[in-house]
């Protein structure tokens, strides 16, 4: 999610800490200008950023001096950030409302105990937005490292390990309260309305941060021995938690295991997965976008469309993103920012059946085979066709069933609003 994010995160790291470390080269300049094309400023960037302004300062304080090097790379980083995400920041300037800015979130004080104490964000978050699952093994090595650092009296690494537990606690939690800390920037009015508007995750900090103490635990395990055996029980750690790696990232695919730890392995073998050229079937939607410039003489400008979500069926679920890929034009999708407007428009659509978010998806009761929805507004916004992956049975009077497709996976009904 969200290309370079999450991932390219500790290289990131490295090139910036080079920086600090004044020993930089042509490469890490290549790293921090290049990253930002292919990651998310308001996803994972902005947080990144308070890692680096933390170190900045932390420099400044010990060092006494401003480090320009570090300063300039930052700099840089943040200008190269705003050229990539020019469209966002203009959307605040102009005065767009985005839909996320009435969104209510939860604050400490209404958080049940066990949530507190448990906290998902911290361990393993989540089942899709930034898998870790190193945790077991980290939490182990953390235990053990901090064992031999007090017995062994080196209380530097032992309170850089504490610090970075402490960092991650309140990245976890920071989500939770994000509506007290964008108070904090009453006196900035535009700010507050770009980090209001966006999502406000800063726990995708969490898998560089918990790679960061894994990472200074085995360090620290092997410089207390220095021999052959502390290379071996450190090398065993790496090794397993790779082999753990390996056997539990299918959490994005893996709905029905609550955890969220299935084997990528084992999941596909238990389900029908479809591959790329399957599930977005070029040949099929294109027979579709014919048969109705054909039959109703209909570019796909000329009318909207909405498509039935099969969330009752198992993975993979028909997306209105698919027919968007092949030029439908589409009233509902998936878009993580969009206007305040429009949101509102789409819940008069659906019945306000449901607040949106991310997803503005059709309601259909899959039971009885019932759309209900506002036909008449489905009419006002251009809308002509439903694309459904189920048969729809009621409302017979509004609907017209006026052909099938079938695909190499899917098998889509092309119904016509009366």
């Amino acid at each position: 999610l969200g290309g370079l994010s999450i991932a390219g995160m500790p290289l990131l790291l490295y090139s910036f800490l080079n920086f600090y470390k004044k020993i930089n080269s042509k490469w890490d300049w290549f790293v921090i200008i290049t990253y930002p094309f292919y990651s998310s400023f308001y996803f994972s960037n902005m947080f990144f950023l308070l890692i680096l302004l933390g170190l900045f300062t932390f420099g400044w304080i010990k060092h006494k001096k401003l480090n320009k090097k570090f300063l300039l790379a930052i700099i840089s980083f943040v200008i190269i950030n705003i050229f990539t995400e020019y469209r966002l920041f203009l959307s605040v300037i102009q005065g767009f409302e985005s839909h996320r800015e009435i969104d209510k979130s939860l604050s400490l004080s209404s958080l049940p105990l066990y949530k507190l104490i448990y906290n998902y964000d911290i361990l393993i978050k989540s089942y899709m937005d930034a898998p870790i699952k190193i945790f077991p093994f980290v939490v182990l090595c953390i235990l053990l490292s901090a064992s031999f650092l007090y017995i062994k009296q080196d209380k530097k690494l032992l309170q850089w390990i504490f610090i970075l537990f402490i960092l991650i606690l309140f990245v976890s939690y920071l989500n939770y309260i994000k509506f007290y800390v964008l108070s904090l920037f009453n006196f900035f009015p535009s700010l507050k309305k770009l980090l209001t508007s966006i999502t406000f995750r800063s726990y995708v900090l969490n898998p560089l941060l918990w790679l960061v103490l894994f990472s200074i635990a085995i360090i620290s395990i092997y410089s207390q021995f220095k021999n052959t055996n502390a290379w071996r029980f450190s090398g065993l750690f790496v090794t397993l938690n790779i082999l753990y790696l390996l056997f539990t990232t299918g959490t994005t695919y893996s709905y029905d295991v609550s955890n969220g730890l299935e084997s990528t392995l084992s999941n596909n073998l238990k389900k029908p997965h479809p591959n790329y050229k399957e599930y977005f079937d070029e040949q099929l939607f294109q027979s579709i976008h014919s048969y109705i410039k054909i039959h109703y003489h209909l570019n796909p400008k000329d009318y909207r469309c909405i498509t039935i979500n099969n969330s009752s069926s198992p993975y993979p679920s028909f997306s209105s993103m698919i027919p968007f890929y092949f030029g439908f034009y589409t009233i509902d999708g998936y878009c993580n920012y969009f206007s305040k407007t429009y949101k509102n428009i789409f819940e008069e659509l659906i019945l306000n059946k449901y607040k949106l978010y991310n997803k503005a998806y059709i309601p259909f009761d899959y039971t009885h085979k019932k759309l209900d929805i506002n036909f008449e507004l489905f009419k006002q916004l251009k809308g002509k066709f439903i694309l459904s992956p189920t048969e729809i049975s009621k409302p017979k009077d509004k609907l017209k069933l006026v052909n099938t497709f079938q695909g190499i996976y899917w098998k889509i009904y092309l119904y016509e609003v009366l």
